[in-house]
């Protein structure tokens, strides 16, 4: 298979998803909140017992303190380009952490370490660990974390286009169409990027898997 057939499934994939009905007993788009994808219940909705946002300025006090606690982690982090003994001691302290707003940034700064030394598996990981203990948008928050390591230009990235097409799944399979539908172009947009034919063959076999629209 080479990439513009790669491309081909990439984009039906799409036309599957812009297909599919969105009418009434499919969940909405979710409510906007503070722009970090922060969620709100719905009036008809089961009830969200995960923990609520702290607000922007206590976290980033929070963010403030930790940095300057482990600011020798931080440093050996840098100098040996070697994030991982850093994110793993961010998230021992977010699991013993009883105070909210401190645990949230935790988890937080751990997930934007992860970005910023480009661990695309590590900063999911983080992020399901954020939305599993508080209301945020996982799906939305994904979204916006594989635009940000895609960069501007896009990338082709075997790794990230996987990751993608399988965030775009989830988001089908939570019938969230509209977040399917553009993380599937943003696929799409990495298989055009793509030089190198056998660079994202090996994710074929599950992408026909797809569901298709009915």
């Amino acid at each position: 298979m080479n990439c513009s057939h790669l491309m081909r499934i990439t984009a039906a994939f799409v036309v599957a998803i812009c297909v599919m009905p969105s009418g009434a007993g499919l969940n909405a788009r979710a409510e906007e909140g503070n722009g970090d994808g922060m969620s709100a219940e719905t009036q008809n909705g089961p009830a969200d017992d995960r923990l609520p946002v702290p607000t922007e300025n206590l976290v980033a006090q929070a963010t403030n303190l930790i940095r300057d606690a482990y600011e020798t982690a931080y440093k050996t982090a840098k100098e040996s380009g070697e994030p991982e003994p850093l994110l793993v001691q961010l998230e021992k302290l977010a699991r013993d952490e009883t105070d909210p707003v401190r645990e949230y940034a935790l988890l937080f700064e751990a997930e934007a370490v992860a970005v910023q030394y480009e661990s695309y598996k590590r900063a999911v990981e983080l992020l399901k660990s954020r939305a599993d203990r508080f209301r945020v948008d996982e799906l939305s928050l994904r979204l916006q974390l594989l635009k940000g390591l895609a960069g501007p230009k896009v990338a082709a990235d075997l790794e990230l286009y996987d990751g993608t097409m399988e965030s775009a799944q989830d988001a089908m399979m939570a019938e969230r169409f509209d977040v399917a539908n553009d993380l599937a172009a943003l696929a799409v947009s990495m298989a055009r990027a793509d030089r190198k034919s056998t660079r994202l063959n090996s994710s074929h076999e599950w992408i026909s898997r797809m569901p298709s629209s009915a």
